[in-house]
């Protein structure tokens, strides 16, 4: 049976259309002009965001308003990520203070939603019911912007 399996895949391999040089050559050079139009637009939006980011003030720190801690250390939150509003070319300065673990929690929800899988839970074992709904809360709010 296994002799016919390969004279059957020859048959296959001889029956394709074959394509010309000429024709191989334009489907490479739309190819690379895909991937250089793909660059630049990811260049184009790095550079929206890192001025976003340079014009960005957010003034004094103030504690995590998630669990009301951590001051010294809170970051910054955009409630609509950076990476969205370079989409659309409008930034948003709204924004809340989180302390490290609740910024980080809040991220792995976003990941997951740009991922498209709602497997996030499990990346937020150690937080309460209470915390898990207050970045949600923030989540849907960025996306709702």
């Amino acid at each position: 049976m296994q002799p016919n399996i390969i004279i059957d895949q020859e048959f296959q391999a001889r029956q394709r259309p074959r394509l010309s040089n000429a024709q191989l050559l334009e489907i490479g050079r739309q190819y690379n002009q895909a991937r250089a139009k793909e660059r630049e637009r990811a260049a184009a939006k790095r550079r929206w965001i890192a001025s976003a980011r340079r014009s960005f003030s957010p003034g004094p720190r103030q504690a995590c308003c998630i669990c009301g801690k951590y001051q010294s250390v809170a970051h910054a939150h955009h409630l609509t990520p950076l990476h969205i509003q370079a989409e659309t070319s409008v930034f948003s300065e709204e924004f809340v203070w989180l302390c490290p673990t609740h910024h980080h929690g809040v991220h792995e929800i976003w990941a997951h939603l740009r991922r498209r899988t709602a497997r996030w839970e499990g990346h937020l074992n150690g937080f309460t019911e209470e915390e898990k709904k207050q970045m949600l809360r923030l989540v849907d709010m960025g996306m709702t912007q």
